[in-house]
């Protein structure tokens, strides 16, 4: 994939994200705030932009992501909704809260927005640095080499975020959780190699639709039912 490529996906996906903030403001409330607090959407996005951009030049110049010009978006969602499925199962053997999701027509656009801030934030970004930094320390290593160390630590940023955010979670499913994000990370990360951001957004989307759409709106009848 060339640099301008890489760099065309990157604001197409940023100017999708910022129209789906937009609509989702359409509904009350802000369901941003949980993970930005104060911020206002419109502020953090133009800022991930800035830098989600240099960083996957960097990747893209190095030719290490987009090494597949043919897109495969069935493929793509299918990864991301084959990781949802464990994770129903374990909601439904312990579940979460009722309200951990957002629902209905604003879910849509929600999920749609957050998902370009997460996939910058814990992939593209901290895998553009990464590398560069891998780079720097080792610089007869081959890139292939500099990628995967990169991918081997940013993999296991938005599990430990996760966690996190949930430190009072039974310590089975927090075990789950790191676990199962450290491995979707990863799949993320070789499908971004493979396809571009396409690759790990796509995923991303497929694995949001799965469990916070379908899941999300099925489960509070299905577990939270009054007896």
């Amino acid at each position: 994939m060339s640099p301008h490529r890489s760099l065309v996906d990157i604001a197409l996906a940023a100017g999708l994200a910022i129209v789906a903030v937009l609509l989702s403001r359409l509904w009350p409330g802000n369901p941003f705030a949980p993970y930005m607090g104060e911020l206002p959407p419109l502020l953090v996005l133009p800022l991930t932009a800035i830098a989600a951009p240099l960083a996957i030049n960097l990747l893209a110049r190095h030719g290490q992501i987009g090494r597949r010009q043919r897109l495969r978006p069935g493929l793509i969602l299918a990864v991301g909704a084959g990781f949802a499925v464990p994770t129903i199962a374990v909601d439904i053997a312990a579940p979460w809260p009722h309200d951990i999701n957002v629902a209905l027509p604003q879910g849509v656009f929600f999920y749609g927005a957050i998902a370009f801030f997460a996939e910058c934030l814990f992939h593209v970004i901290p895998l553009g640095l990464l590398f560069a930094l891998f780079q720097r320390l080792a610089p007869r290593a081959s890139p292939h080499l500099a990628f995967w160390s990169a991918a081997a630590l940013a993999a296991v940023i938005e599990p430990a975020v996760q966690i996190a955010f949930d430190p009072h979670a039974p310590l089975g499913r927090t075990a789950y959780m790191g676990l199962q994000l450290t491995a979707f990370s990863l799949a993320q990360i070789a499908l971004m190699r493979l396809y571009g951001l396409w690759g790990a957004l796509g995923a991303r989307l497929g694995y949001y639709l799965l469990w916070h759409i379908v899941w999300g709106t099925a489960r509070l009848p299905l577990l939270f039912a009054p007896s």
